[in-house]
């Protein structure tokens, strides 16, 4: 079905040995990971608490902003997450139905924003899962976003804030190791945290 000699890729929890044999065997090659960090948000409300909003910027949850505009900076945020390691050309218009189906099932009132002088700068959406689970997915709109470590910081503390009195005791964060604001922000939580890494690999 492929319409270009393009890489297949596959993906694989490092904790599966079996996976990740078969994957060495085929000359599979990773080229990224996914800590995948398990959280507890009434645990990280110290760590939450402790985030300040940059100046300029406004941090709310998401109820009134459209949907438009999410699915907008969520699309936006996919692109350049991803440029750098998935094989192009990447199709805007799946990445753009991606996006608007991510919305759809983004849980609004847990979820945070950061908007600077109108324009939604970062956010940490929650969204659930079609098994119930919940999941937390944060970066900032542009990749060169001014203070996007401290945006991406602001709204997963707001983000935890209310999932801590919502009481929900575990959400995992989705994210890469080359996501340029989060990891940074990943690396400030206070240790012994539990992590499920996600291996992607490249098939040639």
């Amino acid at each position: 079905m492929r319409i270009a000699p393009l890489p297949m890729a596959v993906s694989f929890l490092e904790r599966d040995a079996a996976a990740a044999g078969l994957v060495r065997s085929v000359g599979g090659q990773v080229v990224q990971t996914a800590p995948n960090f398990v959280l507890d948000p009434v645990a990280m409300l110290d760590w939450a608490t402790a985030q300040p909003v940059p100046p300029g910027a406004v941090v709310g949850d998401l109820t009134g902003a459209p949907a438009t505009e999410l699915a907008e900076a969520c699309r936006d945020r996919y692109l350049w997450q991803h440029e750098g390691w998935c094989p192009p050309p990447v199709s805007v218009p799946a990445v753009t139905a991606h996006a608007e189906a991510t919305v759809a099932r983004t849980r609004r009132e847990l979820s945070s924003g950061a908007w600077i002088r109108g324009r939604l700068a970062a956010v940490a959406s929650v969204i659930e899962e079609p098994d119930g689970d919940l999941l937390l997915v944060s970066e900032t709109s542009r990749p060169d976003e001014p203070e996007g470590i401290a945006l991406v910081a602001a709204v997963v503390a707001a983000a935890l804030g209310r999932l801590a009195a919502a009481d929900v005791r575990e959400i995992a964060l989705d994210g890469h190791v080359t996501d340029r604001h989060l990891d940074p922000v990943t690396h400030t939580f206070p240790p012994g945290l539990r992590t499920d890494p996600l291996q992607v690999a490249h098939l040639s």
